[in-house]
């Protein structure tokens, strides 16, 4: 057996990472056309975690820590989603976010940080772009890592997504 490269790895645990999101995608907009209520939005965005945390041990310690950064990548992502789900207002605006969420990560407020780049999420699903030069004062770490999530939520709202509908017919674009 070939033994995978280090970029074929990277290439290909992004591409996964985008097709999880467009899949999350597909799952917010099926309840926001009201084919899946709330619960079920909810449940089935929940199940799609699990299966993203369950643990991956490999042999080498390098594309354990690529699979480690992708599924905390999909953690923010997920979080944003679910979140989203519930419509909360978020009144700051992201560059605000974004530096609470660095600083909450400092103090090791883990969960706050989280908080936040999960709002963070929700603006960008609700339409509002990433900046890039917002992203160069972000340190390495876990807000770095869950924006990660976001940036691939942004770039699956570029894409034209389909929902198949139960009776077989398909609605494009939303």
């Amino acid at each position: 057996m070939e033994k995978t490269s280090e970029e074929d790895l990277s290439s290909f645990l992004i591409n996964m990472m985008d097709d999880v999101v467009v899949a999350l995608l597909k799952v917010v907009r099926s309840f926001e056309r009201e084919i899946l209520d709330k619960e079920e939005a909810k449940k089935i965005i929940r199940e799609i975690g699990e299966i993203i945390a369950k643990p991956v041990k490999m042999e080498d310690e390098l594309k354990e820590m690529h699979i480690q950064s992708i599924q905390n990548a999909l953690f923010g992502a997920l979080t944003s989603f679910e979140k989203f789900i519930d419509n909360p207002k978020v009144e700051k605006s992201i560059e605000e976010l974004l530096r609470e969420a660095v600083e909450a990560e400092k103090r090791g407020e883990y969960e706050r940080a989280l908080e936040l780049v999960s709002e963070i999420g929700v603006k960008v699903l609700r339409g509002e772009s990433l900046p890039d030069s917002l992203l160069s004062i972000v340190p390495d770490g876990m807000v770095m890592e869950w924006l990660d999530g976001i940036d691939s939520i942004a770039a699956a709202m570029t894409l034209d997504v389909t929902v198949e509908v139960e009776d077989g017919e398909e609605e494009e674009e939303f």
